[in-house]
C-alpha cells in the first residue's frame, strides 16, 4: 500500500513542530500471470506464451518453466513441447526494487499423443506390371483415426484407408502414410516397394536342320538382374523340359 509518514519534534522548551509527508512509502507487489495461445495441441507444434502480469514498476527479470524440464528468461516465449503430455507451467517476474511473484497454472497445456501409424504390404516385391495391395493398421490414441494420406513413391497418391496401385515400371519405392486424427494430430511412416525388371528369354541352337531323327542341343542366353531359377521348354511337337540346357530328339 502507500502511506503518510509524520514528525512531530518537541524541544526543552516544549516548542513543536510537525511534518507530513503524503503518500511517502509506497510498498507495491507485482501480480504474475499469462496466457498461451493453444492449450490442446499436437506434439512437435510451437505455443506461444504471453507475459499478462501487471507491474508495480518496471519488470527486470522473467522465470518461465514449461513443465518439461525447459526454461526462458524472455517476456513473451515460444516453446516446442516434443512430447504428449499434460504439463504445468510457471512464471516468476522479479520487478527492479527485487519484489517478485509467481503464477503457477496446473495442466495448462495438453498435448495429444497422436496416432501410431503404420501399414502392412501384401507383397512388397514383384516384376512389373505390379499390382501392390496396401492395408492400413494405424492405432489411434487419443483420437479415432479420420483421414489418410498415401504417396506410393512414382508420383501417384491416395487418400482411401486400404488402396492398391499398380506400377507401370521397374524400381525402388518409398512409400509413405500419413495419419491424421480427430484431433489434428499427423503422424507418418514409410515403407519400401521393388518392382523387378523381367528376365530376357533367349536361346539357340546349332541344329536347326537335318533329317530325322536329329538330336538338338539347346543352350539357355537368357540375362537378367538377378539369377533365374526356372526353365520351362517347348520343343513344338508336344516335348517339354525343365531344364536350362536340354537335348531334344526330333
Amino acid at each position: 500500500g502507500t502511506f503518510d509518514v509524520s514528525l512531530e519534534v518537541v524541544d526543552v522548551n516544549g516548542c513543536r513542530d510537525t511534518l507530513v509527508r503524503d503518500n511517502y512509502i509506497r510498498l507495491d507487489q507485482p501480480v504474475a500471470n499469462f496466457t498461451v495461445d493453444n492449450q490442446l495441441d499436437c506434439p512437435g507444434t510451437t505455443l506461444q506464451f504471453t507475459d499478462t502480469s501487471v507491474p508495480d514498476t518496471t519488470i527486470a527479470n522473467w522465470l518461465w518453466d514449461f513443465g518439461d524440464g525447459t526454461t526462458s528468461y524472455i517476456p513473451n516465449p515460444s516453446h516446442l513441447y516434443t512430447t504428449s503430455g499434460n504439463y504445468t507451467v510457471s512464471l516468476t517476474i522479479t520487478n527492479v526494487l527485487g519484489c517478485s511473484d509467481t503464477r503457477v497454472r496446473n495442466n495448462v497445456v495438453k498435448i495429444f499423443q497422436g496416432p501410431n501409424t503404420n501399414f502392412v504390404i501384401a507383397d512388397s516385391i514383384g516384376c512389373f506390371p505390379f499390382l501392390a495391395d496396401f492395408t492400413d493398421i494405424s492405432v489411434g490414441n487419443d483420437a479415432p483415426v479420420v483421414g489418410w494420406s498415401w504417396d506410393f513413391g512414382d508420383g501417384a497418391t491416395s487418400v482411401e484407408q486400404t488402396p492398391e496401385h499398380t506400377y507401370a515400371s521397374p524400381g525402388t519405392f518409398t512409400v509413405s502414410l500419413m495419419t491424421t486424427d480427430n484431433n489434428g494430430c499427423s503422424r507418418s511412416t514409410s515403407k519400401t516397394v521393388y518392382v523387378l525388371e523381367h528376365p530376357t528369354a533367349n536361346f539357340f541352337t546349332l541344329d536347326t536342320l537335318g533329317c530325322a531323327p536329329v538330336w538338338a542341343d539347346f543352350v539357355d542366353l537368357s540375362s537378367g538382374d538377378f539369377p533365374i531359377a526356372d526353365w520351362q521348354w517347348d520343343f513344338g511337337d508336344g516335348g517339354t523340359s525343365t531344364d536350362q540346357n536340354p537335348t531334344h530328339v526330333y
